[in-house]
């Protein structure tokens, strides 16, 4: 409570002392001479300002404005990030419907392969015993497809 109630001598003292220096540079004294002593001055001013007893010479930390943009930001900030993560989940979910669609078209490729090899096969017709028939007409396993494409990622990852 002492340093509240010496704060207003403080302030004076330093101001006067400042202006002191501004009279003797005026007076022709060297300024480099008294920089130093002008910094401690300064120093001393700006702390006695600081303190709660004079708030009237404190300045404002944050203006109206500067508030009121602050709080528009992270508004905005926030709107921003979710309507990104909306988009990332539609995004999610056509993939996994492509995925459903090409699954699907694959398995009835597949069993028309086997449909179609079978006719030629009763027609003997030459095309029917084509090796790579056989390899067309195995369904496929999306599992072991998964497990491929993950071992790969793992393969070409940078350590």
């Amino acid at each position: 409570m002492a340093k509240a109630e010496t704060a207003p001598q403080q302030l004076a003292a330093a101001e006067a002392t400042l202006r002191r220096f501004q009279e003797a540079i005026a007076a022709g004294v060297d300024p480099v001479a008294v920089v130093d002593p002008i910094n401690r001055a300064r120093a001393g001013r700006d702390a006695a300002r600081a303190c709660p007893a004079h708030p009237e010479q404190q300045p404002e930390l944050y203006t109206e404005a500067q508030v009121s943009a602050s709080v528009e930001a992270i508004f905005l900030s926030t709107f921003v990030l979710i309507s990104q993560n909306r988009m990332a989940t539609l995004a999610d979910t056509r993939a996994d419907l492509d995925l459903q669609m090409g699954l699907l078209a694959e398995h009835e490729i597949t069993r028309l392969i086997t449909l179609v090899t079978a006719m030629a096969e009763q027609m003997n017709v030459a095309a029917a015993h084509n090796p790579e028939l056989a390899e067309l007409s195995r369904d496929v396993a999306p599992e072991k497809v998964m497990q491929k494409m993950e071992a790969h990622e793992r393969a070409t990852e940078p350590q």
